[in-house]
């Protein structure tokens, strides 16, 4: 027999910190991921400004070395952070899958 709406709820708030745990992990991983775009777009600036405004070759070679410096921070970022959700997912699933297997396991009203 199908459980009520109410009776699935119940069963979740029975395990809360699961949840906001998961929560604050996918909140802390977004930070995490524009942290790298801010020390991205942080370099790619320091490196334009070099370029543009400085003629010395070695500093220009500098300049560019950060340009290219930020564009590898922001691929490790997108990368670190796809991956970050994919586990995060992985484990919502499972966390799911447990809720759904309690509410089969639970004694009928």
């Amino acid at each position: 027999m199908e459980k009520s709406i109410d009776e699935i709820v119940d069963l979740i708030d029975k395990r809360p910190t699961d949840i906001l745990a998961m929560g604050r992990t996918m909140m802390a991983s977004d930070r995490t991921y524009l942290g790298f775009i801010r020390t991205s777009v942080g370099f790619l600036a320091g490196g334009i400004g070099i370029v543009k405004y400085i003629d010395h070759p070695f500093i220009v070679a500098l300049g560019i070395l950060l340009i290219l410096f930020s564009i590898y921070i922001l691929i490790l970022g997108y990368r670190k952070h796809m991956r970050m959700k994919r586990i995060l997912s992985m484990a919502y699933d499972t966390f799911m899958l447990s809720v759904k297997s309690d509410i089969k396991k639970s004694p009928e009203s």
